[in-house]
């Protein structure tokens, strides 16, 4: 259980995670840095919450916006129906080397216009990793056989667009990018990695990914 007075990487409610196959409803409250981007009221992708002002997504995520002006985001929430704390974008920032065809630099990073209440018992930021040069040389990032948690609205079967309503999360473990079931879809290794879970399960999409040291997640993708 984590120290709810840390100050990222802990929630109100503490996950309760179980070796469900396919993944589980996750328990209200427990995941408060998880966001969610909306283009008029509609849930497109998750995002997490780095700071009061600032989001992190996918960016492949931010290239489904028409315009600025009809997105938003929702936060505090567990449900797609709720709508929590609701804030403009002020702007967006795409990696420059963002490849929509490998997905290669799939990240990018939400400004609010206004910011989150931080106060708000439901909401939570995440922490940052901290990684140096070595680490990555010697080991990679992050490293094979991690337990990693993925959190997300995203579909809750692969041959489904049918998005969850309610927040779900899976356990799921690194994957060397060695493997043959790795090699087969990863195209850059050095900033792609292969997660999976034993025993079956499809991959998820628009899931946020998060590593567990010292009780404090801390931000995977």
């Amino acid at each position: 259980m984590c120290n709810i007075a840390s100050a990222c990487g802990c929630s109100k409610n503490s996950a309760v995670l179980s070796k469900i196959v396919g993944g589980e409803a996750a328990k209200p409250s427990s995941w408060g840095w998880s966001a969610s981007l909306r283009v008029n009221d509609k849930h497109i992708c998750g995002g997490t919450i780095l700071s009061a002002f600032y989001i992190i997504t996918a960016a492949h995520c931010i290239t489904h916006i028409p315009a600025l002006s009809m997105a938003t985001i929702a936060a505090g929430i567990s449900n797609l129906s709720q709508t929590g704390q609701t804030r403009s974008l002020a702007k967006t920032y795409v990696h420059p080397k963002f490849d929509p065809d490998t997905y290669v630099n799939d990240i990018a990073i939400i400004r609010l216009k206004t910011p989150l209440n931080m106060e708000d018992f439901l909401i939570s930021k995440i922490c940052l990793p901290t990684i140096n040069s070595e680490l990555l040389r010697t080991q990679g990032y992050p490293i094979i056989g991690t337990s990693l948690v993925a959190i997300g609205w995203g579909t809750l079967k692969s041959d489904s667009k049918l998005v969850s309503t309610t927040l779900q999360q899976i356990t799921i473990q690194v994957v060397s990018n060695k493997a043959v079931s790795c090699r087969q879809i990863l195209e850059h290794s050095t900033l792609q990695f292969c997660a999976g879970i034993h025993g079956g399960g499809k991959g998820k999409r628009n899931w946020q990914i998060s590593i567990v040291p010292n009780d404090l997640y801390k931000i995977n993708n």
